[in-house]
């Protein structure tokens, strides 16, 4: 015998759904063909108040089911879903007290027109002699499945979902009343209903301060249309499938993510670390004269690298022949990194140009000059023209250092012989008549002459003068 039951409170536990499950005031459309999609196994609550005798637009589309043939459609309520995997489906209810309700899962792929009956319950017994048939079937359809026994004792049947499908839901209740209560279904299983997804995925969850997070574009898991909606947890949003971010500052920050198509909506978020960073330092750009080295310190991190030597100590000497600029990369313990750069500019020395090295007599001076730079020094001496005045007891070497504006320099050196004086000798005075030959005198003691006042440079002359006369040489 069939018994009334008052079916109250239905408490369960979806685990493995419940990230995805959400509660949602889904208002069953009359029609199969409007019906609102069902998402990630969505709560449904839908109200009875004011539902009475609210028919269905297509009279009698239960025929060829478990209702009878000449029921027609009174207070329907359709929903839809498509199954995201193969798996077991559960269908529970909490309804108001001694109400009846019926129920039909339809297979829906090719269209409402074409609906085919996949579980059915349904009561054909008068109400009035309190026979309730309420439940699922995965029987036949001339199949009734009938719980008794006392309040509050759910119905629960199942049926294997097919991913490839798409299911339609259609309960019924001919009992409401106009101070009916909301209706509760709930779904569980194994099998999870098709929705957006708002997974969100992102190149590194742990990134370091400057550094740019990309997040991968959700999967559309078949939907079109869907809208995203970004919170960084900073104070920035964006609408972005596939955003990036840059944080400003160092931190933990919960990026959030909201994926809806108007029909569907799911949630997810994750974590972001920001670590504070190294400040790559390689100092200040350096010039040096060609020929010289220089030192490069770097600061900033733990580890570091130099290009183009490949050297990894914190101070590197560098010799370079031309302008060139180094690169650092910085890192510390955590893998983050920055870089800096300086340049190492290389000027050519200056080129001097000398007076030729020369040979003074003992007592005598010469002038000595220098171009090619900018300011001189003169060794021995001190002196800083570009130009001086050497009297040197003897043969000297003097070294001049020039300078130009960048402070290269480059050296000459001007040999300055001082030669000793000769012992000449003119020969004996001599005496001789007016009138008389002429005489000659030698000059001895060097190698070239110059007698005056008769200019001959030989070393020997004639002369015969008519009078007293001094021969100098």
């Amino acid at each position: 015998m069939r018994k009334l039951i008052y079916i109250h409170t239905l408490i369960f536990c979806l685990i493995s759904l419940a990230t995805y499950a959400q509660n949602r005031n889904r208002i069953g459309s009359k029609d199969c063909s409007t019906a609102p999609i069902l998402c990630n196994n969505d709560i449904i609550f839908d109200s009875l108040m004011g539902q009475r005798n609210r028919p269905g637009f297509n009279d009698r589309t239960n025929q060829n089911t478990c209702f009878p043939i000449t029921k027609n459609e009174v207070n329907p309520f359709w929903y839809k879903f498509t199954p995201q995997n193969n798996g077991k489906f559960e269908m529970y209810l909490n309804a108001p007290e001694g109400l009846d309700f019926d129920f039909i899962i339809y297979d829906i792929t090719n269209g409402c027109a074409t609906k085919q009956q996949v579980s059915c319950n349904a009561s054909q017994v008068d109400l009035f002699n309190d026979e309730v048939g309420t439940g699922l079937s995965d029987d036949s359809a001339s199949y009734y499945d009938t719980i008794t026994g006392a309040a509050n004792n759910p119905f629960s049947k199942s049926l294997q979902l097919d991913v490839t499908k798409t299911y339609a839901v259609f309960i019924e209740s001919s009992q409401l009343r106009s101070s009916d209560p909301a209706f509760k279904v709930t779904f569980g299983g194994s099998a999870i209903f098709k929705n957006v997804r708002a997974t969100i995925a992102a190149d590194n969850d742990s990134i370091c301060l400057g550094n740019t997070i990309t997040f991968a574009n959700p999967p559309t898991n078949g939907f079109s249309g869907v809208n995203y909606n970004w919170n960084f947890g900073d104070g920035t949003t964006s609408t972005l499938a596939a955003p990036n971010h840059t944080y400003a500052q160092p931190g933990t920050y919960k990026v959030k993510l909201t994926a809806d198509n108007g029909s569907c909506k799911d949630f997810d978020s994750v974590l972001v670390t920001v670590k504070v960073t190294v400040n790559a330092d390689a100092g200040p750009d350096k010039l040096i004269c060609a020929g010289n080295s220089t030192t490069l310190s770097a600061s900033g991190g733990t580890s570091y690298l130099w290009t183009p030597t490949n050297q990894t100590s914190s101070s590197i000497s560098v010799s370079p022949i031309v302008s060139t600029q180094y690169i650092l990369r910085v890192s510390d313990a955590g893998n983050c990194y920055d870089y800096d750069t300086v340049k190492v500019d290389v000027k050519p020395n200056p080129i001097l140009t000398t007076s030729p090295s020369t040979a003074i007599c003992q007592g005598d001076s010469v002038k000595l000059t220098v171009s090619g730079a900018s300011s001189y020094f003169w060794i021995p001496g001190n002196q800083t023209t570009n130009s001086i005045n050497a009297k040197p007891i003897n043969t000297t070497l003097y070294k001049v250092i020039g300078t130009d504006l960048s402070g290269c320099k480059d050296s000459a050196s001007i040999t300055v012989t001082v030669n000793s004086a000769p012992t000449i000798n003119a020969g004996p005075d001599q005496s001789i008549c007016a009138g008389s030959a002429p005489i000659t005198i030698t000059a001895t003691g060097g190698t070239s002459y110059l007698w005056s006042p008769t200019n001959s440079t030989a070393a020997s002359i004639t002369v015969n003068p008519l009078s007293t006369t001094k021969y100098i040489v």
